[in-house]
């Protein structure tokens, strides 16, 4: 019997030891944390990090990339994430970490620049000046941003000059020394108009004669820049006036107008003149009937007057001979 009991003894310890063993082995099953390596970003947009807690377990867990926290956070059950959009340009690593607790492995990611828009703005000159300063704008900062982050400035440039004619020209922008660490950039290009220089044309001040037609009138021109003289204006002006040869003496207006003229660099501005109407010049010639003649003879006389304009007035006197000494004799 003594050994009988002895044997049963000893299974049942062997038998409470192997279960002690199991529940031990179960109760303290590894614990694990998988960080999924993330999708490639680019900057200012949110990176997505997606982590695997196995087994179930609750607490708080942590985000690192580069070796510092970045997020953390309290989670329940068998998974969490973590979405961070402040991360700068470039290769980082990240790995997560539960309070106390496992870590995952490491992982590699990238966080590509953003695209920065630089735009030559478009400007306007007038022929035969010099083009203004050029100048550009950017556009598309993300994460609060400003111009603050860049530094260098970009190259602008424009093959026009102020003797270039009427047109338009393009201002090409470059990346100079233009440089972020956080974006890239994309340039649009601007456009220089040179528009056309203003002359003026100018009736020159006219004269003519009561009775005459007025004309033909003539103009001036001025205001060319780049050295251009009136041998780049083709075509005629329009010359005009209200006045005609039965006009009264004084001053009526010539008007003028581009009429065919035309300058490929020029735009060209009207100016009135003057044209003043003058007294006409007479001519008079008076003529006697009897000449000689003779004491107590009646003799009449007329009197011719021609104007500049061939306008005739006729007037007649008749008088004695006996009278004639201080006549004067005025047509009526």
């Amino acid at each position: 019997m003594s050994v009988t009991s002895s044997w049963v003894s000893r299974g049942f310890f062997l038998a409470a030891a192997l279960l002690f063993a199991l529940v031990s082995v179960r109760g303290n099953a590894q614990q694990t944390v998988y960080l999924q390596t993330p999708s490639s970003a680019t900057y200012g947009s949110s990176v997505t990090f997606n982590v695997t807690i196995s087994p179930t377990m609750s607490g708080t867990i942590g985000l690192y990339v580069d070796g510092s926290e970045v997020s953390s956070h309290s989670f329940g059950g068998t998974s969490t994430s973590f979405a961070v959009s402040t991360l700068a340009a470039g290769s980082h690593s990240a790995y997560a970490q539960v309070m106390s607790g496992p870590r995952s492995s490491t992982v590699s990611f990238s966080v590509w620049p953003a695209q920065l828009t630089v735009t030559a703005s478009s400007l306007a000159s007038n022929y035969g000046a010099s083009p203004p300063a050029l100048t550009m704008y950017y556009s598309s900062f993300v994460n609060g941003d400003t111009a603050s982050v860049l530094s260098g400035a970009p190259a602008l440039t424009t093959a026009a000059t102020a003797s270039s004619p009427a047109g338009t020209y393009p201002i090409t922008v470059s990346r100079g020394t233009l440089a972020a660490a956080n974006y890239g950039f994309v340039f649009v290009n601007g456009t220089l108009t040179v528009n056309k220089a203003f002359i003026t044309m100018t009736a020159n001040a006219a004269s003519s004669t009561y009775g005459t037609t007025p004309g033909p009138f003539s103009a001036s021109f001025s205001g060319f820049v780049n050295s251009d003289t009136v041998a780049v204006v083709s075509g005629a002006p329009s010359l005009t006036t209200t006045a005609t040869s039965s006009s009264p003496v004084g001053s009526y207006t010539i008007s003028a107008g581009d009429g065919t003229l035309a300058a490929s660099n020029y735009s060209i501005m009207p100016r009135d003149g003057t044209l003043t109407i003058t007294q006409a010049n007479t001519v008079t010639s008076v003529n006697s009937n009897a000449n000689p003649s003779t004491y107590g003879q009646s003799v009449a006389y007329s009197a011719l007057i021609n104007t500049e304009g061939g306008t005739r007035r006729a007037a007649s006197h008749s008088e004695t001979a006996a009278r004639l000494w201080g006549l004067r004799f005025q047509p009526s």
